[in-house]
């Protein structure tokens, strides 16, 4: 396993150290494309950054973790957190503690977090309370529903990090709304472009076949949606009137979360259920199939945050299972339209069929790792 340790080595070359916190599957993605240029160089040859990777056991089963390892060639972290809890304040107090200690043993110069689940929250926390600079990828995004984790998690993180890299100029005028701006009180904002995007188009590249000819693309995993078991029933019913409706079938990659409760509803019929309904159901697919499934669907219905701009820069269209999205851009484009009950997916779906979807570069996907670890590196040294 390889580590660094720059600090005490003052006859070499001085280098910076950044702590790169992940724990869940968009994380992984994102940290594959960054971590990448890091090693490559395209931070600065000299005198260099040395990342120091935390996995902080948000997602490790097989399936939601090690699977998407392997898939993106991503190298072991160096360090590996245990949770033992399966409250959310409790784990995230736990990655807390973890974190801690580890910031003591690496002294970093910089910690680095991404996105907006709990894994960010506590490694946000932890730089702030420790005094270290922060780096946000993926800042400046909003919903407008601070009753989404992801929102609050969010919020508190850019305004708690030092350096912000917004995936595109509308996080960034939402940033300056809340006060931050480039350049004052010790914040730095710039347009780096999104990693998953890049992961994207990556993943695609040799793909021959396209064109909407393949099933739907379903995923479905948030607490609103899922964890009222009739609820999520009307979603199931309502789906598959859609897909009916259309001729369509469906493959349904299914969360831990979703699948407890569907088993909760059937059974062991869960999976024949669902089979009625024109559903697939398929284990969790690592990324690189999961890409292929997407950029030859007619449509992908989803309450994913990542899944939605996943799908605009393959050249598919979103349902978004949501009432609102964090990607405000790829609905004024086009590309997605907001479901906030299951008893309006028909006419939202009839809705965005006829919407016309513009292909713009708005998230500047190609060359977006090498640009940000050479961002990175412009603001460490």
């Amino acid at each position: 396993m390889e580590r660094c340790s720059v600090k005490s080595l003052k006859d070499e070359v001085e280098m910076k150290k950044v702590l790169t916190i992940i724990g869940a599957r968009p994380q992984f993605v994102k940290a594959a494309v960054l971590s990448r240029a890091l090693r490559e160089g395209y931070a600065t040859a000299e005198p260099g950054i040395c990342e120091v990777v935390v996995h902080t056991g948000q997602h490790t089963d097989a399936e939601m973790s090690g699977q998407f390892f392997a898939d993106l060639a991503m190298r072991a972290p160096q360090h590996q957190l245990v949770l033992t809890s399966s409250h959310p304040l409790a784990r995230a107090g736990e990655m807390l503690m973890g974190l801690a200690e580890i910031v003591g043993e690496e002294r970093p110069d910089a910690v680095l977090v991404y996105g907006d689940t709990d894994s960010t929250l506590a490694g946000a926390w932890a730089a702030a309370r420790l005094g270290l600079p922060l780096i946000h990828i993926e800042a400046g995004l909003r919903s407008g529903d601070r009753g989404m984790p992801e929102e609050v998690n969010r919020i508190g993180t850019d305004h708690w990090a030092t350096h912000l890299c917004c995936p595109s100029s509308h996080a960034v005028n939402q940033l300056r709304a809340e006060g931050i701006r480039d350049g004052e009180q010790g914040k730095h904002v710039a347009v780096v472009g999104d990693l998953q995007c890049a992961a994207a188009l990556a993943a695609v590249a040799d793909v021959a076949h396209r064109g909407g000819n393949g099933p739907a693309v379903l995923t479905m995993h948030r607490p609103a949606n899922v964890d009222d078991a009739e609820g999520l029933k009307r979603w199931f019913d309502a789906i598959a009137e859609g897909l009916g409706a259309r001729s369509l079938s469906c493959v349904f990659p299914v969360h831990p979360r979703t699948r407890a409760v569907c088993e909760r509803l059937w059974g062991d019929a869960w999976k024949a259920e669902l089979t009625d309904r024109g559903i697939q159901v398929v284990p969790p697919a690592g990324h690189q199939q999961m890409m292929e499934w997407v950029v030859n669907a007619p449509v992908v219905l989803t309450d994913s945050g990542g899944l939605q701009k996943e799908a605009f820069v393959l050249g598919t269209k979103c349902l978004v299972l949501r009432p609102v999205t964090e990607w405000d851009e790829l609905v004024s484009l086009g590309g997605a339209r907001c479901v906030a009950r299951p008893e309006a997916l028909m006419a939202g779906w009839s809705e965005l069929e006829a919407m016309e979807m513009r292909e713009e570069d708005v998230y500047q996907a190609r060359g977006a790792g090498e640009r940000l670890a050479k961002q990175i590196a412009e603001w460490l040294f």
